[in-house]
């Protein structure tokens, strides 16, 4: 039987069953359990502690009289299970990001390739290539889809630049005057 209920008041009631249980079998000869237990903290009150729960069971004394006794060795772990919990964090975050840059590099790349098509493309017609001959009027409509294309690269460009130089902390904004 326990001795006193003072260290299961602290018990986290979901982890108290658990405890309980690991208590009182009698199968298992050693045993571990992790539990959460609330002890009164500094600043903020109640702060809750992760212990790690070893039992081990003895029997002593003689055919005639034999008595078992159960003891549990306590030890906090709640740095390290903080530890795993900030690593598994970070790793989120660090996957997240990850995702976000493919899904970033992916929708540059597309919208990089169109424009450039189109330049490659009309350039190609002008030149020649495609064997046409084209009147002065579609010449230069196409000299200014070329253009029109080079400019939508160009401030694809920067605006990937901005991004970078604001990423960096090199971003300055200017009032407009």
């Amino acid at each position: 039987s326990l001795c006193g209920l003072g260290f299961l008041e602290g018990v986290n009631p979901q982890d108290k069953v658990a405890l309980l249980k690991l208590l009182a079998d009698q199968t298992d000869e050693n045993a571990s359990l992790q539990i959460r237990r609330l002890e009164p903290g500094t600043m903020d009150g109640v702060k809750a502690k992760v212990l790690e729960c070893r039992t081990s069971r003895y029997v002593c004394g003689s055919r005639n009289a034999e008595a078992s006794f159960t003891l549990m060795v306590t030890r906090d772990v709640t740095s390290q299970v903080e530890s795993v919990e900030t690593a598994d964090s970070r790793i989120g975050m660090a996957e997240s990001a990850n995702r976000l840059k493919s899904t970033f590099l992916s929708t540059v790349s597309h919208e990089l390739r169109t424009p450039l098509n189109a330049i490659i493309g009309f350039s190609e017609m002008l030149e020649g290539k495609a064997g046409l001959t084209f009147t002065e009027a579609a010449k230069l409509e196409y000299a200014g889809l070329i253009n029109q294309s080079a400019t939508h690269l160009l401030n694809l460009l920067n605006d990937i630049l901005d991004l970078s130089n604001i990423e960096a902390g090199r971003f300055q904004v200017l009032p407009d005057l």
